[in-house]
């Protein structure tokens, strides 16, 4: 892929094809590389450099690194050009190409002409420190920097292998690549040596030409200076454990040391925790630690700093000796909070007790969440343990493990204030059972509410039934006392209809028969046409009486209008029909009645109107509806002959004229009364404004 685009590129820098794109500027120093965009490099540029060789990783490979008096880059030797089995370090050289950004790193130059020139040495080394090359600085530039080594490993996935040197904390690591080393190589240069170290900053570049993976090429073990040998554990005086966890890391210049405690836990290929009367810190061993919990032991390892914590990076352990473990101390969660700026309990040994939660997992290691009064907290143990069997949430723990303070987020914004708290198990075999769950669980009690509330439910769906079963059977009610209303008052009815045609029509039929008898029996003499003429006139009144009494079955006269124009109606017709005086009063304006409360009244006055036509012989008679909260009064005076109350015939002589007022009014939970004497005659009828339903 990179040959055809050499080919391609040529051919557009000689001018050859249809277009041709703009000449760019000959590029001549390495620093204008190092200016280049993605977008500049996709369009190839032509470079012609004199430099310095500083780096070849082996005579078999075609590539190198080589800088001028501004920066460095790496030069790739395309075929059929000879290989560089002849090039050598410090050697000036003149090389013409072609930018390319593939495969990094990158500037990276693909050579089509090179002129080798003298041997005048490597240049001077840019003297940076390991903390400014992990930040970029003197990138393939060739460097110089001083520091201790903590890691020797030879890096066989490289090709060809490379002695690998390690220095500084995890979090900060810079590597040097050693293209050339032997035996002498690997045992001069060990864990503790310090050096000084020339060679070339290389890094991987991302597609965007951003650099990561910084490492330092070394051609040869020459350019790695030994400024002091490796101690041998046994030559490290021993540092007590409190001054060790309180001191100040000298990060890559800091040298092993070494300190005695008890192991207190061990997660194999992971950490190693010691405790001594000072004080207590974590281990990270360099490989395999071979001990136990309980064993007394020499760690020699580099001081580290870490989220507020020191540990032992590439620890050793020398002999482990039978020790006598710490006794945890008891403590409270609440207490390893609040005294974890006055107090260091960072990796000791604590004792705690807890309400269990759930069980859960990190990874590969199991994990209980436990409170204690609001407080939160986990217990991790170590991968692949088992948990005690019959762990339910609710049961009493105690927990003995290795306190671990979480400084996360609120730490960052605030002075000592912890994420959370941490206790650190080997196994199950520091968790102790203090009591069961109490029988109400959160489960239980979730089952109970739920029971709860479905019996809620059900009470609730029930009650809503039964109040449909009760407004069913009270309608049901209501309308059956209505239609007993409705019988009743029909019953009354047709008591008031026998009456009037008892009272009126049959009287009067019978005088008109008894009148033609009469007249049939004087013949033809002038006296018969007398009684014949009488007879006509009791059927007029007959057939008058009868009209009447159809009319008050049916009230159509409230039809379309209220009661007060109802009963002016019905004075204009009897004023006119029986030659007396009926004045309708009314207070303006009534309230709005139901319909059959009009009714009622309607019949009442009508009824009190032709008591006084018919019986009392009134010539003036006044009807008054007046609004007397909570009643409505109706009141009918006449000027008639009154009658004598005592004496009055009622409804087993076939009169129903008062009794059926009455009825009528005490229907309408009213309250009716009679007022009489030779002068006249008063009845009045008081209707609450709002009846009861079985009252209407």
């Amino acid at each position: 892929m990179r040959t055809a685009l050499l080919i391609l590129t040529s051919l557009a820098l000689s001018g050859v094809g249809q277009a041709q794109a703009p000449a760019q500027p000959l590029i001549t120093e390495a620093k204008e590389l190092h200016r280049l965009t993605r977008a500049d490099i996709l369009l190839p540029r032509h470079v012609r450099i004199k430099g310095i060789i500083t780096y070849k990783r082996g005579d078999e490979f075609n590539d190198f690194a080589m800088q001028d008096a501004t920066g460095g880059f790496i030069g790739d030797v395309q075929t059929p050009i000879p290989m560089t089995q002849s090039l050598q370090l410090g050697q000036e050289i003149e090389v013409e190409g072609f930018t390319v950004i593939e495969p990094p790193p990158a500037p990276r130059i693909s050579i089509t002409q090179m002129k080798p020139g003298p041997l005048v040495g490597l240049p001077s080394p840019q003297p940076l420190t390991p903390q400014a090359l992990l930040n970029g600085a003197g990138l393939f530039s060739y460097v110089e920097f001083s520091g201790v080594i903590r890691s020797t490993r030879i890096e066989r996935d490289l090709n060809p292998h490379r002695l690998v040197l390690d220095f500084g904390p995890p979090d900060k690591r810079l590597s040097v690549r050693i293209a050339r080393f032997d035996e002498t190589t690997i045992s001069r240069l060990k864990p503790d040596a310090r050096v000084r170290v020339r060679g070339t900053a290389l890094a991987w570049t991302s597609v965007n030409l951003q650099p990561y993976s910084i490492f330092v090429g070394v051609h040869d073990a020459s350019q790695v200076e030994l400024l002091s040998d490796a101690r041998a554990p046994e030559e490290i005086p021993p540092v007590e454990l409190g001054k060790l966890v309180s001191a100040h890391p000298e990060g890559f210049d800091a040298r092993r040391e070494k300190i005695r405690g008890v192991v207190t836990l061990h997660w194999p290929g992971e950490m190693v925790v010691l405790q001594g009367p000072q004080g207590a810190i974590r281990a990270l061993p360099a490989g395999d630690a071979d001990v136990r919990v309980g064993e007394e032991v020499d760690v020699t390892g580099f001081s580290t700093a870490a989220s507020g914590r020191i540990f032992l990076d590439e620890a050793v352990f020398g002999r482990p000796a039978q020790g006598k473990l710490l006794e945890p101390e008891l403590i409270n969660i609440r207490r390893l909070g609040m005294e974890v700026g006055t107090v260091d309990r960072e990796a000791h040994l604590v004792r705690v007790t807890g309400t269990l939660l759930e069980t859960t997992r990190r990874e590969e290691n199991p994990m209980l969440r436990l409170e204690w009064n609001g407080r939160m907290f986990d217990a991790l143990l170590g991968a692949n343990s088992e948990l005690p069997p019959n762990l339910t949430p609710g049961t009493r723990l105690e927990i003995t493990g290795i306190c671990h303070y979480i400084f996360g987020e609120n730490a960052r914004k605030f002075a000592i204030r912890l994420d959370g708290v941490e206790l650190q198990l080997a196994d199950a075999s520091g968790i102790r059972f203090l009591s069961a769950p109490p029988w109400w669980t959160p489960r239980r009690l979730a089952i109970a509410l739920a029971v709860i509330l479905v019996v809620l439910s059900l009470s609730l769906l029930w009650v809503v039934a039964l109040r449909r079963r009760v407004a069913v059977r009270s309608a049901m009610l209501v309308r059956e006392i209505r239609a007993r209303h409705d019988t009743q008052l029909l019953v009354s009815e047709r008591s008031r209809l026998a009456a009037d045609l008892h009272d009126t029509l049959s009287q009067t039929l019978s005088g008109a028969a008894l009148q033609m008898e009469i007249a049939e029996s004087l013949d033809d003499s002038p006296k018969a046409e007398d009684h014949r003429t009488l007879a006509r006139r009791l059927v007029d009144r007959s057939r008058e009486d009868l009209r009447r009494a159809v009319w008050d079955l049916t009230p159509s006269v409230l039809l379309h209008q209220d009661l007060q124009a109802a009963f002016e109606s019905i004075a204009t017709e009897l004023s006119e029909d029986n030659n007396c005086s009926i004045k309708v009063e009314a207070s303006a304006p009534l309230p709005v009645l139901p319909e059959r409360t009009r009714s009622h009244l309607l019949r009442v006055g009508q009824e009190a109107i032709h008591n006084a036509i018919r019986h009392g012989r009134a010539k003036n008679i006044k009807v008054t509806l007046a609004d007397q909260p909570p009643h409505l009064s109706l009141t009918v005076e006449d000027d008639g002959a009154g009658f004598d109350p005592v004496r009055v015939p009622g409804p087993t002589e076939g009169h129903f004229g008062l009794s059926s007022m009455r009825n009528r009014i005490q229907r309408l939970g009213g309250i009716f009364e009679v007022k009489t004497s030779p002068r006249g005659t008063m009845v009045i009828s008081k209707v609450p404004l709002h009846p009861l339903p079985q009252d209407s």
